[in-house]
Parts: structure tokens; sequence; C-alpha cells
């Protein structure tokens, strides 16, 4: 019947977790309290993992690639089906809304003024068509220029396209002279297998040239699909050499490879009735607590080896009555210590929480009920003692454990450094992150550190304040504080200003005649410039355009990641490129503030850091007061605290003794050293020669594979890794040494 029950619990959580759907949103790893200028960073670093644009440079220093090749590649890139744009220049085919974005380009333009429409400047403007057709260029569109002849549509793209020249007829380019494409492709931002696909396709297309157009491929989801697959194929490399370190120790104790299956039941069973936890309590499973969740459960692969262990010993107590009340403190003990993850308020913290607790009291369950009826048959028997007596002084395991403690205070107090960056933490690989910083920045995409923010109780005000503070901005460029600034109301100017510029068009009676005198001795004819004048007056009449009034595509994108809606009002950023001066520019604002994306970003990994290190606290409180109940005993209570309080206290000195800069990784990580520790010192009781045979197992499964991971090239595996390692092998010998040290030749089970 147990096993009736567990076998449906394991496949109705499978069905609760299998279709859903994996959150990636970063605000739901905010630290209680956090500030409106961390919560700005969060929402800039979310969008622009999204964003869709790819850069793509064609072509090497031994393998050029003219204007025409470039067309065609551009063209057999388009007929692939793959993308839902590509582009060699500022197009206007390449922004869905378009249309409107040329019905309200003179209400939008800012270099246009009143005398802009009269004779003598529409004199020059005409004058300069006419050099452009004498000049026979074959990408002249003679129907755009007789409705903008002014160029305003051209000049509304550049100022989305971060400034392309006006003549850059080729296109885009980098610094080396290489052309660049952009391509966005057909497939939604996370939809990485399809990324994927838009990638091979490119270099598909590129590899049929002859000779092949070598390409280098940039952009947000260059960066995703590569630290994807980079993530991939370093986790299947440490996982797998892990699974066979621990696998080979497993064989090796226990002598039969069903053992080693049956070890891995309570494992799977928690971590499915953890994620399902969590999908029932939350909706949905993020991405780092799915992560974390399954390496944080790691511990739970010690209950069924402490059973095991046990079945194999001849004459030891049967497994399911000596192992199941210490059992049960340990998962306890370390289930309240994850809980307290719990009390931060903090909704990613809630799923880790949630998610580990439910899979370390379902896998002590599960070892306790349904192992022993999945192993009637015991495994291979082994007579005699399973590890060699040890003896101690008693007063060497306590007098260690204090050092290690007192040694980690200490160095967290002043020798360890907090890594805070979020750049060193990232997985991205350094070579992806070089080329796309590189790309961006030829372009005049890259992401800046600073930005100017203007808030404003709707988006209307806020977009004025943007435009109050363009002449500051000017200033401070041309005083050398900055190089260049960018701006939303460049492309989406207020409502206020709108009207302002419908207001000063002419009218169509006013501009005709102005038409006339400017072409009279031009060979152009009036008539034909009739669109222009129609456009004009039209415009007249035209409500405001708001950001509502485009549909999803770039160009909603772009105007959407500089008019963002927070906490009940609306901010207009914009991104400052070059800044030698912040303070300068700051001060010259009156209605806005310049924020230091690099800072608040630090900021905002400290205030996680700090959150996580007083949870962790609150987490040994209650750790204590479990082991308490639990054991009955304040000697055995406290020779487990210190075997953990050794082992976290060791392994923070030790990371800060080899210059290790301390991440949120390794913070949390402590909490799986914790765990480990509080299971070897219940285990590792005085007199019990049998348990101390079976944490030995388990320390040295667990340092074997927590040492291949510590061998990771990304950045929280080998946080991971490393701590856990230390910590494993820092609790291990503390158990051992408090065990031995008050060594009876009884084998209990209390």
């Amino acid at each position: 019947m147990r096993i009736v029950v567990w076998a449906v619990g394991v496949l109705a959580c499978a069905a609760i977790v299998l279709p859903g759907r994996i959150a990636t949103d970063l605000t739901a790893f905010l630290p209680a309290g956090a500030t409106p200028e961390q919560e700005l960073v969060a929402g800039q670093l979310e969008r622009g993992a999204a964003s869709r644009l790819l850069l793509v440079a064609a072509g090497d220093a031994r393998r050029e690639v003219g204007p025409g090749e470039l067309e065609r590649l551009r063209a057999a890139l388009a007929e692939t089906g793959a993308f839902r744009l590509v582009a060699t220049y500022p197009d206007p085919a390449m922004l869905d809304g378009h249309e409107i974005l040329f019905d309200y380009r003179y209400l939008l333009s800012d270099r246009l003024d009143t005398e802009d429409f009269r004779a003598p400047a529409l004199r020059a403007t005409f004058a300069g068509i006419v050099a452009q057709l004498r000049r026979g260029d074959g990408a002249i569109d003679e129907e755009m220029l007789a409705r903008d002849p002014t160029g305003e549509m051209p000049y509304l793209l550049r100022q989305w396209a971060g400034g392309a020249p006006a003549d850059a007829v080729d296109g885009w380019r980098l610094d080396d002279g290489r052309p660049v494409l952009l391509a966005a492709a057909d497939a939604a931002p996370y939809d990485l297998e399809s990324q994927a696909r838009a990638l091979a396709a490119i270099e598909a297309v590129a590899a049929e040239f002859d000779p092949a157009v070598p390409v280098e491929i940039a952009g947000a989801p260059a960066v995703a699909v590569g630290t994807r697959d980079v993530i991939r194929s370093e986790a299947v490399r440490v996982t797998g050499l892990a699974s066979i370190a621990a696998v080979l120790v497993l064989l090796v104790a226990l002598r039969r490879a069903p053992a080693v299956v049956l070890a891995l039941v309570p494992v799977v069973s928690g971590v499915l009735a953890g994620a399902a936890a969590v999908r029932l309590g939350f909706g949905e499973i993020h991405g780092i607590t799915l992560a974390f969740g399954a390496t944080l459960l790691g511990v739970t692969v010690d209950y069924p080896l402490h059973h095991l262990w046990r079945s194999r010993v001849a004459g030891a107590t049967p497994p399911e009555r000596a192992i199941r009340r210490p059992l049960f403190v340990g998962a306890l003990s370390t289930a309240v210590g994850f809980a307290a993850l719990a009390m931060a308020g903090v909704g990613g913290l809630q799923q880790l929480a949630l998610l580990a607790v439910t899979g370390i009291v379902v896998a002590a369950a599960v070892t306790s009920w349904v192992l022993p009826a999945l192993a009637r048959r015991p495994v291979a028997r082994l007579q005699g003692p399973p590890v060699l007596p040890l003896t101690a002084p008693p007063w060497l395991a306590p007098t260690l454990a204090a050092v290690l403690i007192a040694g980690g205070l200490l160095a967290a107090a002043t020798g360890a450094r907090l890594d805070t960056n979020l750049a060193t933490m990232s997985p991205v690989p350094a070579e992806l992150a070089e080329r796309d910083g590189v790309f961006r920045a030829a372009l005049g995409l890259a992401e800046p550190r600073f930005v100017a923010v203007f808030a404003g109780s709707d988006r209307e005000s806020a977009l004025q304040r943007s435009e109050a503070a363009r002449p500051a901005l000017d200033a401070a460029v041309a005083a050398g504080h900055l190089d260049r600034y960018d701006t939303v109301v460049r492309l989406l100017p207020s409502g206020r200003a709108q009207a302002e510029r419908a207001a000063a068009l002419p009218s169509a009676q006013t501009l005709a005649p102005a038409v006339a005198a400017a072409t009279a001795d031009l060979p152009l004819a009036t008539e034909a410039f009739a669109p222009f004048i129609e456009d004009v007056a039209a415009s007249r009449e035209r409500p405001a355009l708001v950001a509502d009034d485009l549909p999803a595509g770039l160009l909603r994108d772009w105007i959407d990641e500089r008019l963002v809606a927070q906490r009940g009002e609306w901010l207009s950023l914009a991104p400052l490129a070059g800044v030698t001066d912040a303070d300068a520019i700051g001060d010259a604002l009156d209605n806005g503030r310049v924020l230091d994306l690099q800072r608040e970003a630090d900021r905002l990994v400290t205030g996680y850091q700090h959150q996580a290190l007083l949870h962790f606290a609150i987490g040994a409180v209650l750790i204590a007061a479990v082991l308490f109940a639990g054991t009955r005993s304040a000697r055995r209570t406290a020779q487990i605290l210190l075997v953990a309080g050794g082992a976290v206290g060791g392994t923070v000195l030790l990371l800060a003794a080899t210059g290790t800069a301390l991440s949120l990784f390794h913070v949390i990580a402590l909490l799986l050293v914790v765990g480990l520790s509080i299971d070897y010192g219940v285990f590792a009781r005085p007199g019990d020669a049998v348990g101390a045979g079976s944490v030995s197992i388990c320390a040295l499964s667990s340092a074997l594979a927590f040492a291949v991971l510590a061998t990771a090239d990304i950045p929280l595996l080998q946080a991971i890794g490393v701590t856990v390692t230390c910590g494993t092998i820092l609790a291990w010998a503390l158990a051992g040494l408090f065990a031995a040290g008050t060594a009876t030749t009884t084998d209990h089970p209390s």
C-alpha cells in the first residue's frame, strides 16, 4: 500500500510540474525593502535580456564583403523565414508601425521650425534634391522625395538606430570597417531553441557563398544562446563526472547496483514534490529557484545512504527502527533552516524555501516508510566493523570547532571580501560579452552605466520634464561631461510639444505659394510636391501620438525601454554615454537625477546578501530549537551545532585566506553545508560505529561530487562546489572527532 501511495504521489507531482512555465523575472529575487533605484536596475536588466536584435558582422581582413554581396546576404537571410526583419541600414520597413511614424513625422521631428517651410529654406532643400537626382543615385525614391523632401522620416529612423550617418548608403559598420546587418529572429526572446536555429541559419547562409563569408554574431539572443550552450556543456561535464564519482563510491560501499538505484528514489521524490509545491503555491517556478533547489536538495541523498548502509552491516539494528528518529531530527532541523528564507518577504526566496523544505521532508519520509518496502532484500552483508575504531581527547573537537567559528567570524568581519559585481557572477562567457560590447558601442547601442531619470505623475509629465532637461544635457555635452545622450522625446515628444509643432505648421494656402517660389527656377515641377503640401496640412489636425498608438515591435520596444511605469509614477530614461563627471550632470538637472546603474546593482546584490545572512542567523536559532526538541539533550544539541558552526566558519576562513570574494552563491551554498553538517552530527553518534561508517560514505560521496563541481567555469557552479567541498570535509572531521571523543562500544538508536 505504501508503494502504491508513493507511486501515485510521484505521478501526480510530475503531472503538476512538467506542463508549467519556467519564470525568469529578476524582480522576483529583489530583497525586501528594495529602493526604487534598485527596482529600476532590475527592470533594465530584464528588458535588456529580452532584446530581439542580432548584430551580424560580415567578412574579415582576408575576406571583404562589398555592398552587392551584403545585399545578397541580407536577401538570403530574409528568405529563410527565420527572421522578422534583416536590414543593413535604417529602413522604415524594419519597424512595425513605421506608417504611423511617417504620418506623424512633422509632429515628431525636433529639428523643424517655421523658417523651414518658407521659400528660402525650401529652395535650399529642393536644390539638394536636384543635386541628388543629377548624381543618379540608384537608391533614390522619387515618390518619397515628393512627400518628404525635408527628410524627416530618415532623420527619425536615425534617432531610433543610434545616429547612423545620413549618407551611410552601405549601412552600419564596425570600427574596423566591417559591415553589420541587424536581424530580429521571428521568435520570442526567451525561446532559445528558436533563437539558436536563427543563429544556425545565419552561419549556414553565409557558408553557402563562394568563398564562404565569415560572420561574427552579437546581440542579446546570441549571448543568451551562447551562455546556455556553455552552461549546458559545462553542466553536463561536471554533472557526469560528479555522478560517476558518487556512483563508484556507492557501488564500492553498497556492493550492489540495485542499491545505488534505490538511493535515488527519495531524492527524485523530494525534488518532484518540492517543485509541485512551488507550482501550486506560486503558479510558476522561477528558473533560479529550480536550479538552486535541485542543488540544495543534494543533502537528501544522505538519507537513503544511511538506511542502505545499516542494512548492509550484519548484526546492526534494522535501519527503519535505527535511523527513523535521527533521520527526522536531522531533516526537520535542515528544513527549518531553509524555512527561515521565507521570512525575508522575497518571492524568489519564498519559492526556494518551499521547494527545499518540502523536498527534504518528503525525501526523509520516503526513506523511512517507502524505501524499506522497496528494499525487501538486504544489500550484500559485511561482517565486522565498517570503520576503524577512533579515539580522541574529549576537548579536541569543541576546541577545534570554536577556533574555526572564531576564525570564520574574524575573516567575515575583517578579511573576507563580498563580491557585489553582477558581471563577475554572470555565467556569460567573457568572449561573448566582450564581442557584444564592441558591436553595440560601434553602432551606438551600448548599454550605459549612467542614466538620467525624469519622473512624472503620468507619461505626459515625464516626457515634458525630459524635454525641459535637454538644454542642460546639451550644455553638459558641450562642457565635455559626457559624449552624447539618448532620450525618448527625440522620437516620441510630449503631447504639448506635438501640439505646439502642429500649430507652427503652415496651412496649405500658405505652404503652396512657398513651394512654388522655391521651385521657380529649378528643374522641378511644383505640382510634384502636392503630397508634401497635403501631408503638412494634415499634420496640423492630427491628435498627439502616444505610445499606445504604436503596435508591438522594435519601435514600441525602443520607447517602452525609455518610458517605464514604477510605483505609481512614470519615468523617462535618458541613457548617457561617455560620462566623465556624473555629479556635474546631476547638479545641472533641476527636474531629474543621474542614476549610476553599476553602483545601484552593487547595492542590490549587497542588500540581497545581507538579507540572506540575516535569515541564515534566524535559521540557526530555529535549527537549535528543533535539535534540542529532537535529541532531548543540551549536550548533543551543542555538539551538532558546533559541527555545523565549525564547518561554516572554517569554510569562510579558507575562502577568505585564498582571496576568494564571497558572492551571493557562496552565502546560499553555506545553507547546504549546514544541512550536511547536521546530518553528519546527528548520525555520527558516540559508540555507533555503523553510523560513523555511513557518515564517512556520505561525506566521501558528497566531497567528490562537489569537488568536480568546483572545477566548473561557471561562477554559480564553481562557488557552490568550492564551498560545499570545504564544508563537507570539515563537517565530517568535526562530527567524527566529537563521536570519538565520547565513544563507547554500544550500538544504540537514540
